[in-house]
């Protein structure tokens, strides 16, 4: 198991957040979404400098939860999101936190090792009924460990009682086609409804 704040180390971690358009991108990208999902509460697992739960934030959604594993992290969360968040594992069992309206995780799975990709789900769907994800597919990203297919992650979640929504995807996909937004949400996003 790699050491998670050797990899995502402060010089990355402020590498990244020197990305300017991650500013411009995210917020009309969580617009869309928010206006999708219409939830209460939200919880960003792996948020790294917590632009998605600010952007939320910003939308009135006052419930919110971040976790992420690295700890260089923390400081850049606090500066633009707050104090809501913990330092957590998704390779190990979550402790209980609460349930979410939605449960976002993006661009995290395909970081982790495949032999601790099942935990990682379990814990995502210990977090509510409704998750929103994406997870590059493509090999020779930056530490992707575990690029693996949609069909891979729709078998992980389905057998977790979690059905892939197809439907909503292909009308997000076509709405994130005309929306300023990262790549990953046009090609790579899964949302997975638990199954009643």
């Amino acid at each position: 198991m790699f050491n998670i704040d050797e990899l995502y180390n402060e010089k990355y971690c402020a590498k990244i957040d020197a990305k300017a358009w991650r500013f411009n991108l995210i917020p009309p990208t969580v617009k869309v979404l928010y206006n999708h999902f219409n939830p209460e509460s939200v919880i960003d697992v792996g948020c790294a400098n917590g632009l998605h739960l600010k952007a939320f934030k910003d939308l009135g959604v006052e419930c919110l939860f971040g976790t992420e594993g690295a700890i260089h992290w923390a400081s850049y969360i606090e500066k633009y999101f707050g104090d809501q968040y913990v330092i957590l594992d998704l390779r190990l069992p979550f402790p209980h936190i609460r349930k979410f309206d939605l449960v976002i995780c993006f661009e995290v799975l395909e970081h982790l090792e495949k032999s601790h990709s099942s935990q990682a789900v379990n814990n995502l769907c210990g977090l509510g009924d409704t998750l929103c994800i994406s997870a590059c597919s493509v090999s020779g990203g930056f530490h992707h460990f575990n690029p693996q297919p949609k069909e891979y992650w729709i078998k992980k979640f389905e057998s977790r009682d979690f059905h892939y929504c197809e439907d909503e995807v292909d009308k997000l996909q076509s709405i994130f086609q005309d929306t300023r937004c990262s790549g990953w949400f046009k090609t790579g996003l899964k949302v997975f409804r638990k199954d009643t």
